[in-house]
Formats: C-alpha cells, structure tokens, sequence
C-alpha cells in the first residue's frame, strides 16, 4: 500500500483499458476503499523513568482528515494504572485543543483509546496532514512499566479502525522514547553484605539493566557521605560477566563512581561489579542503615542509548555500623582503669560513641587478653550512661571476652560502663604495652561492627618480683674523737667539712 494510504474515492486512482473492441482512456476509479494512515508518530514521558506515574505525550499527522466519533488506539505494553488491572477513563487534552477531551485505559487489553468530539463552535473535524498532540496528564496514572521501554519499541503501536475517512490498522510509532531501567542493588564485600565491614570497603554493585547497554557507555553510581583519600581514575575492577565493564573511576568531590562499559550486553543480562579496597573508598562517619537510601542519595544511573535511567534511588542496602570513643569520626572506644598495677583487682571504665541505634538485646563484645578473673558469669554494672540504658555483663575466661548486652539506646548516644572491682576482675600481670591488643566487636541489627581495636592506658610492670637486698660491714678500730674548740662558724664549717 502506498506509504500515505488511500483517500476514499481518491481520484487519482485511474483504470484504462486497451482492448482491440475498443480501448478505454484512463478514468478516475468511482469507488476506492479509503486506508488510512499516521505520520510522524512519537510518544514521550514525563518523568522518564521506569515505574515512575508519568504525564504522556502523544504526537501524529493524519494524512487522512478525522471527524467527530473518530476512534485511535494506542497500544501501551506492560503501562500500569494506579498500579493495578484497572480500566479507568479520565480527562486530557489535545492541541487543536477540545478535540479530544477524555481518554479510556482497558488493562486487559493494555489499551488507551481516545475519541474525536468537539464542541459547537469547533469545527466537526481534524484537517488532512494537520498536526495532532493529546496529552495525558499524570493525574490520570498510568505508569511506565518497570523493565523501562526501548528505544523506538515496535510494540507500542497506533491505530485508528473506527475511522470514517480511512482506517489505521496497528503499526509502531516513528519515535519512542527510549527509559531504561535496573533492577539494581549495591553489595558490599560478599554476596551476603552490601559493603565490607572494614575500611577501605570492598564494593559490589550488583543489578540487571533491561536495554542493551554498549561499549564506551557509562553506569554512574552516587555514594553521598562516603569517604575517600582523593580521585581514582581508570583502574581495573573485576566483573561477572568477565570483561563487561572494562575501567571504573571514583570522583572524590562529587562522590560519584563511573563504571564504563567494555562490551555488549543485551537485556536483562545479571551484572556484577567489585570494586577493590584499593580504590579507597571508606563507609559514612554515620555508617549505613538497612535501605539507606531513604537517607542520603545513593543511586545509580545511565545515559545508555537503548534506555537512559534517570538518577534512581537503590533500593536494597546492608547495614554497617560505625563506633567512636568520645568525638566521631575521630578518635576510638576507651578502656580505662583505677587502681593501675599490674595484677590490680580494677574498676574498668568503658566509653564509646555508637553511632547507629542499639537495640535490646544487642551485643558488645570486648576482648581483654591477660585479664583474670576466679569466676565466670554475670559480673556487677556499677553505673551507666546514658541513664535511660541498661546493660548486663559477662566473663568468660576461656576467650577472655567481657560480653555486655543493652537495652534500647539511641543513635549517636555517649554510653559509659563502669564494672566496679567487686567483679572481681584484675589487670594484666605483665602489664599493658602501647600497642593495642585489646579489641571489640558489635554484633548489631541496626549495623555490625567487626572486631577492631579498643584504645588503652599502657601499664608497666617488671618481668620478676624486685628482691631487696642488705649487707652489715662491722666497723673498724679507729683512734678516740677529740673535742674541738671552734671559735668561729668559719671554722665551724671547716670542721664539719673535715
């Protein structure tokens, strides 16, 4: 068929006969079945962005004209209203405007129709090759789905019917706006966590891009609040599937981390990105919360050509946890003690800053090599910071580890513990060097804390009991002391200087 369809009765179609009874000259043709057709179809949304309720813009140039009762289709694959099966009509509008004012979406049938109407005053019809816009609000809905859409998607198809002047049978739109998406998730360190409990972190960004993603493209993904030493530029990482991502660079003013793609991958391909502790790249002062994205900004996005994904949060985080001694960000949990001699029945005094909410139940276990105890068990809590807290503590002296447990305590609390020395808990008998060989470790819901170092006083001690030694010399024989006549205290120093 012609590419701008048939007009109904169109004159230019002729019929001519050559016959040796008698030849015919060429004629219009009477009677033509009209096919219609639209040019320049485009649809666009607002935002672009997968699952995202959008405003939609449809644009079309009929070659044929369109008049009152006029019927178009669209056809929207996987679009959602209200986020369910629904059918639903609502109000849009159209450039001529008032010629169509409302709209139906069949979610069965994954179809948006609209019909040609116009008000008294209006002309009863849309002129042959005239542009036509309907423009769908976002009060009405409709949803992009959430795999995104490709660029120019044959799927999405127009059609027209119920048309007087020439039907549309269903053909793709010239221009479709491509939106691309991830099914996307950070993780950390292993499979299991999101980012790896020590610092520097290991990060893994892990997700399924649902348009093809092509070499030289890049994946940004935004890490707001964490930290680093400076810039990284084009270095290695590895990946699954091998190779797909080649070099990857880390942004330490805009704390952005750009993965550039090294190879073809189609739809839907399962991809996985580690990026090494090298790159330097340290977890929030604050630590992570489970989701954390509710947060801060941490997103990932993509101006790939299949299907650009606007800046979207990342919906699945692990919690770590983060604990200071007094300052954050600063200094280091504190252990401290009184009376201070090796071997010394002691209060212990521990003071820490978690910056994470403690819940009940929630564990700090503290590491003290070289302390002894005669008994194990639950041990006395003379005072706790703050007053709203309890905590419950316990030594075992196999593993020299005091376990204390808490009640609720709110994020970025100062907690102090005092155990008194009626616990029965001594100090090392060789004293306590400056390295540190006391640690910690929180075992948290709300964001572990693996076992790092615990600050200490040091305390010396000698390596053997200190002996005290003494030797009686008897005097020798010496010559009678004769009294002195010192006249003067000149001379009197003399003497005493003698």
């Amino acid at each position: 068929m012609p590419a701008l369809g048939v007009r109904v009765n169109q004159t230019s179609l002729l019929v001519s006969v050559s016959a040796k009874d008698g030849n015919v000259v060429s004629q219009a043709i009477t009677k033509s079945e009209p096919v219609g057709v639209f040019l320049n179809a485009t649809i666009e949304y607002d935002p672009p962005l997968a699952s995202a309720v959008v405003k939609l813009t449809i644009s079309f140039t009929p070659q044929m004209r369109m008049v009152v009762g006029d019927k178009m289709d669209l056809v929207l694959p996987l679009f959602l209203q209200g986020g369910k099966n629904a059918t639903a009509t609502f109000l849009v509008s159209s450039s001529p405007e008032g010629k169509i004012r409302q709209a139906t979406w069949n979610q069965a049938r994954q179809v948006l129709s609209f019909r040609f109407a116009v008000d008294e005053c209006q002309e009863s019809f849309i002129f042959a090759q005239e542009r036509f816009v309907v423009t769908v609000p976002s009060s009405a809905g409709l949803s992009l789905p959430s795999m995104g859409v490709r660029l120019n998607q044959q799927t999405l198809t127009l059609a027209s019917n119920e048309t007087e002047l020439g039907p549309v049978f269903h053909s793709s739109l010239d221009r479709v706006e491509a939106v691309g998406s991830f099914f996307a998730q950070l993780d950390y360190g292993t499979p299991e966590l999101h980012i790896s409990e020590y610092d520097p972190s290991t990060i893994t960004v892990s997700f399924r891009p649902q348009m093809h993603l092509y070499p030289t493209e890049t994946i940004k993904v935004q890490l707001s609040t964490f930290l680093s030493a400076g810039d990284v530029l084009n270095s290695v990482v590895s990946c699954i599937p091998l190779d797909a991502i080649g070099l990857a660079s880390w942004n330490s003013t805009s704390n952005m981390l750009v993965l550039t793609v090294n190879q073809t991958m189609v739809p839907n391909t399962a991809l996985t990105i580690v990026v090494p502790g090298d790159f330097g790249i340290r977890k929030p002062v604050a630590g992570l919360r489970w989701n954390h994205s509710q947060y801060v900004n941490l997103s990932v996005s993509t101006e790939a050509q299949d299907g650009p994904v606007l800046p979207i949060p990342i919906p699945v985080t692990n919690a770590v946890g983060q604990v200071y001694g007094v300052e954050a960000g600063v200094d280091i949990p504190m252990l401290d003690f009184d009376p201070a001699y090796p071997g010394a029945t002691t209060n212990l005094l521990f003071t820490f800053l978690p910056m994470m909410p403690v819940l009940s139940g929630d564990t700090m276990k503290i590491y003290l090599p070289g302390f002894v105890s005669n008994q194990d068990g639950v041990k006395p809590v003379e005072t706790v910071t703050p007053l709203s807290a309890s905590v419950t503590v316990s030594w075992v002296q196999a593993t020299s580890t005091l376990t204390l447990t808490f009640s609720d305590i709110e994020a970025a609390s100062q907690v102090r513990v005092l155990v008194p020395s009626s616990a029965g808990l001594q100090l090392p008998a060789i004293g306590i060097r400056s390295e540190q060989y006391f640690t910690f470790a929180f075992e948290i819901i709300e964001g572990p804390v693996p076992v790092i170092p615990m600050k200490s006083p040091t305390l010396g001690a000698l390596a053997q009991p200190f002996e005290l030694q003494y030797q009686s010399n008897l005097p020798s024989l010496a010559p009678s002391l004769k009294p002195l006549d010192i006249p003067n205290s000149s001379e009197r120093m003399s003497a005493l200087l003698q």
